[in-house]
């Protein structure tokens, strides 16, 4: 059971940033599933996450229509942030959810 983050790289965005972001999409995630869920990854899976990388908005846009295609609840994750990338789509939180419903969505992305 793990957590996929998936960022955009074409955002060419600070580590920080991209460290702030990946948070709002893991809890967001998180958030969008039964508490027993969330509980059975906390003390069984020690909160796995798996961060990957996509090339740009349309990519990520497509990824978020597939998953939710799957019956899966994505969290996509817009900045709010007054900085250059306000109003941004920057990246996207799924799961926890069992490997095998995220395997071939997320197979051919690269860790980031």
């Amino acid at each position: 059971m793990r957590q996929y983050i998936i960022v955009r790289q074409d955002l060419k965005m600070s580590k920080g940033k991209i460290a702030n972001q990946c948070c709002h999409a893991s809890i967001g995630a998180a958030r969008n599933l039964p508490n027993h869920m969330i509980e059975t990854w906390f003390t069984k899976h020690k909160q796995t996450k798996i961060i990957l990388k996509i090339n740009s908005l349309k990519d990520l846009v497509e990824l978020e229509y597939e998953l939710q295609k799957l019956g899966l609840k994505p969290y996509l994750v817009k900045n709010l942030t007054k900085d250059k990338w306000m109003n941004h789509l920057t990246c996207i939180g799924v799961g926890p959810y069992d490997d095998k419903k995220l395997e071939k969505l997320v197979k051919e992305l690269k860790l980031l």
